[in-house]
């Protein structure tokens, strides 16, 4: 029997935090790896698999940006490595808006602003911005790629969690629609 893993990339800033905490432990058919505080690597090599369940690793962290070190393995890198370790693993990836992500994204890193955002924005390699890009990169790696739309959480919570649930191929959940981190999230 293959081992089916599943790895929720994020983006930051994209309802990780609700799903770690609200939706992915909630299901029961899965093995939900997500540690708090714990280095990327350690998450990923240390991670318990199990062969009687869906194995979902979730960490935002492995989309590659981070504001705590600018200094890091690129989106692409990050990418292809996970391919290598986990060659049959499926991607979960919520976008967003690049605008409103970058924006979303400096209010969370910079709650009191010592740094212009027009100045904050430079620092961020292009290659960040380019969500299509990484779409692409991760289509390639990968045979099963979910893309979902922060939007749809925004507009529909409750199709949002059923198009993940639909994709991992597990039982609807019931979950408490609590926004986390919303004092940073664009107001329309």
């Amino acid at each position: 029997m293959k081992m089916r893993i599943i790895i929720h990339v994020g983006l930051h800033r994209t309802a990780s935090t609700f799903l770690q905490r609200e939706v992915f432990p909630k299901m029961k058919s899965i093995n939900f790896i997500c540690q708090d505080n714990m280095p990327l690597r350690d998450l990923v090599l240390n991670a318990y698999l199990s062969h009687g369940k869906v194995n979902l690793i979730s960490e935002e962290g492995l989309s590659g940006y981070s504001q705590k070190t600018i200094k890091q393995a690129t989106r692409a890198q990050i990418a292809k490595r996970l391919s290598k370790l986990f060659p049959d693993a499926e991607i979960i990836l919520v976008t967003r808006n690049v605008d409103d992500w970058l924006l979303s994204m400096y209010k969370a890193f910079c709650n009191k602003p010592s740094i212009k955002y027009e100045k904050w924005i430079k620092r961020i390699p292009e290659s960040d911005k380019d969500i299509d890009a990484y779409i692409k990169i991760l289509n390639k790696l990968f045979k099963r790629v979910l893309v979902i739309p922060f939007n749809l959480l925004k507009e529909d919570t409750y199709k949002f969690v059923r198009t993940i649930c639909n994709f991992m191929e597990v039982p609807m959940v019931d979950f408490k629609n609590t926004i986390h981190g919303a004092s940073s999230w664009p107001i329309n």
